[in-house]
């Protein structure tokens, strides 16, 4: 949690109160616009500083309260950086553009019902297009008591995200995975393939990170909605559902409670089931209802592309000393391509 807070309204010693300031002409913890603060249009500073403090250079917080995490995410990468001659890893609650040259990002508080999981994905997607690829939300939930269900479907989801991390509010009930016998085998299955996958994700980052100026092209971002890769297709616009990671792998997760199938929309060309290599043949227009019982998410591959792989490991450092393996998805021409980066991992200026 890095915004200015103080869990005080304004001042913690001695508030001020609501007034008008002569140099805005409104009060400016209370403008004429109401943003939906805390959900219910609460004041601007609510459970921070009051809108008129002075920053260095006599900037106010009015203007400047959003910069705070972006700030603070700069210092402590050029720090760290400093400090180890490695490659930092940050990760931020708080952002503004600009923040993904310097840190990753979690979404924040997140409840623990079907609902939120859900929307986990449209918010991931969302800081995608803002420059922040290394991006997720609290699996299983953050607020509220999360479920076996709740919990199991949600790593489903969430092995896929960019930053995958389970995480909950103190005084709720522990949702570590090894909780229950039936996470505890799925977590194994779906996170078994997200290390298998990391030669795949760590070459969408580098080309993220390469076309960082070029929001525009689809390259800069790990995790994309269907209209990214096929936006010739009006079917794929609502799309929130589904999502892809790069070009190549398809995430179709169950986002109902109870529900054990689901229904996934394949655009036009050939889609292999990830898991027995059964060919779908997309035309778009329709969806398919795929069977997906509890411990099972369903993933396909997109024909035309060649995925880099390595073996499953407990740790990624363990992964990388394993061989490389190629999973060739062959499209409707019999034909393919790919591409790897690779380099140290840790090096500031990395020997590729």
């Amino acid at each position: 949690m890095n915004e200015i807070s103080n869990l005080c309204t304004g001042a913690c010693l001695a508030g001020k109160g609501m007034r008008e300031d002569q140099r805005f002409g409104f009060n400016p913890v209370s403008p004429p616009y109401a943003i939906n603060n805390y959900l219910q249009k609460a004041p601007l500073n609510t459970s921070t500083l009051d809108m008129d403090c002075k920053h260095y250079q006599k900037l106010l917080e009015y203007n400047t309260h959003n910069l705070y995490g972006l700030m603070e995410g700069k210092a402590t990468r050029r720090v760290m950086e400093k400090v180890h001659q490695e490659r930092s890893f940050v990760i931020s609650r708080s952002s503004f553009p600009g923040a993904g040259m310097h840190v990753g990002k979690f979404l924040g508080d997140i409840h623990s019902i079907f609902y939120d999981m859900y929307i986990s994905i449209s918010g991931i997607l969302n800081f995608q297009l803002f420059g922040i690829p290394m991006v997720g939300a609290d699996i299983c939930g953050f607020k509220l008591n999360t479920t076996e269900e709740l919990c199991g479907r949600w790593i489903q989801i969430g092995a896929f995200y960019t930053f995958s991390r389970d995480h909950t509010e103190k005084g709720t009930l522990s949702q570590e995975l090894y909780r229950w016998d039936s996470v505890a085998a799925i977590a194994r299955k779906v996170l078994s393939i997200r290390y298998s996958l990391l030669p795949y994700y760590y070459t969408l980052f580098y080309k993220a990170h390469r076309e960082v100026s070029n929001l525009n092209a689809p390259s800069a971002t790990v995790l994309r909605p269907l209209f990214f890769e096929f936006p010739d297709d009006p079917s794929t616009y609502p799309i929130d559902r589904q999502f892809l990671v790069g070009s190549a792998v398809m995430i179709s997760p169950v986002l109902e409670q109870g529900a054990t199938s689901v229904k996934a929309y394949f655009p036009q060309g050939v889609w292999y089931d990830f898991y027995n290599q059964t060919i779908f043949t997309g035309k778009g227009k329709v969806s398919k209802t795929l069977p997906a019982p509890f411990d099972h998410v369903p993933i396909h591959l997109r024909g035309g592309s060649v995925i880099p792989m390595q073996a499953a490991a407990n740790t990624t450092v363990s992964g990388r000393k394993t061989n490389f393996t190629l999973l060739v998805a062959l499209n409707s021409s019999e034909s393919a391509s790919g591409d790897v980066y690779v380099d140290d991992g840790v090096s500031l200026q990395p020997n590729k």
